[in-house]
């Protein structure tokens, strides 16, 4: 980003100084009013909005994200950028379901935190959907005050001919668990990247 916008303010500058029949206070204005434009386009591809869903969480996402319907039945935040081929997902699930649910099947481990439960769970569902490339640890950590488990990983789905990159946060509120997913092509992983970890880190409960 950084580099883009050296770029284009440089040849900016070079037009603007290549006019040799303004004065310096025509050329002043120009100069201003070329950099006030090129804010604007910064501020545009750099923006971030804030949603706040049911009154439980919010989470800033990409300007250039739309709402859609389409990715997830259980998520209660979901957007899109199909041009760019950029998603997130959030789903959010009541804590003490969710505990009963593994207690029903004796799966329920006292002794285990509830982020593990939840990350174990949902990992172990992607390998059995999609072949997994490669993957980072589980990392353990803490988001806004909320219990956090991490992970990002790299795979293959059915009927997509191309390596898919996802990022995704396992979170423990008060009342509530959040899964954040957040994908993109494989090949636009390292464009991505920062933006994505930026999503998970924002993750923060309403109270």
């Amino acid at each position: 980003m950084k580099k883009i916008t050296i770029s284009l303010l440089s040849i900016a500058v070079l037009t603007l100084l290549g006019c040799s029949s303004n004065s310096n206070a025509d050329l002043t204005k120009d100069l201003a009013a070329a950099m006030q434009d090129l804010q604007e386009e910064i501020d545009d591809v750099s923006n971030t909005v804030t949603k706040e869903v049911g009154g439980l969480y919010s989470i800033d996402i990409p300007a250039d994200l739309t709402i859609t319907t389409s990715l997830n039945d259980d998520a209660s935040l979901q957007y899109n950028n199909t041009y760019a081929e950029k998603y997130v997902i959030v789903i959010d699930e009541d804590k003490q379901n969710f505990i009963d649910v593994l207690k029903s099947l004796g799966a329920y481990d006292k002794d285990k935190s509830l982020a593990d439960e939840l990350a174990d769970i949902q990992i172990s569902s992607f390998g059995e959907n999609m072949t997994i490339s490669s993957q980072s640890k589980v990392i353990e950590t803490e988001i806004n005050g909320m219990d956090v488990r991490l992970f990002a990983f790299d795979g293959y789905a059915p009927s997509i001919d191309q390596g898919i990159s996802y990022w995704t946060g396992y979170f423990v509120g008060e009342e509530n668990l959040y899964t954040v997913m957040i994908w993109t092509l494989e090949s636009s992983k390292s464009v991505y990247e920062d933006e994505a970890n930026a999503m998970l880190q924002s993750l923060t409960e309403l109270k």
